[in-house]
């Protein structure tokens, strides 16, 4: 539980260092919900390659390594590298309709892995995973929401 306390701390002071402000010190929410997501999915992948979790999506196993899997097809616990690419460059130029498709694919993604559902089973046995399973399936809810609403540019936070 430390760990992904610290993890979290991390990644949030990097978030603030790295994101472009929109205007007067503001960043979008959608710059927020897209970072972490990206490093909740590092995190996630991290966790799946270091516990050996390989891809069963849709009760179909899928070949290779949990290390290959995580630089290709993404594993349990992440979304593929292309995507999460993808996500950063889309809302960097402001594309909601690909932010939006983006997270309807990672909702999909995460609930079609049958490992969500056995940490959601036994959420102590492992918190790290659990935290990323969780955080895998509300922060796309979340971009949705805005991405349904247009509001990539409108809503913004002052870190």
């Amino acid at each position: 539980m430390v760990v992904s306390v610290g993890v979290i701390v991390v990644s949030t002071s990097l978030l603030r260092r790295r994101l472009r402000p929109l205007r007067n010190g503001r960043v979008g929410s959608a710059q927020v919900l897209s970072g972490t997501y990206v490093a909740i999915s590092v995190v996630g992948a991290v966790r799946a390659v270091r516990t050996q979790r390989e891809v069963q999506f849709a009760g179909l196993r899928l070949p290779g390594t949990p290390r290959t899997q995580a630089f290709t097809i993404g594993t349990p616990l992440s979304a593929p590298p292309v995507m999460l690419i993808a996500l950063v460059v889309a809302t960097r130029r402001r594309r909601t309709d690909v932010v939006t498709a983006l997270a309807g694919m990672f909702l999909v993604g995460v609930l079609g892995e049958r490992d969500t559902y056995a940490v959601a089973r036994r959420p102590w046995s492992d918190p790290l995973s659990t935290m990323c399973a969780v955080l895998e399936a509300t922060l796309p809810i979340a971009m949705l929401h805005h991405g349904w609403r247009g509001r990539l540019d409108r809503d913004t936070i002052t870190l």
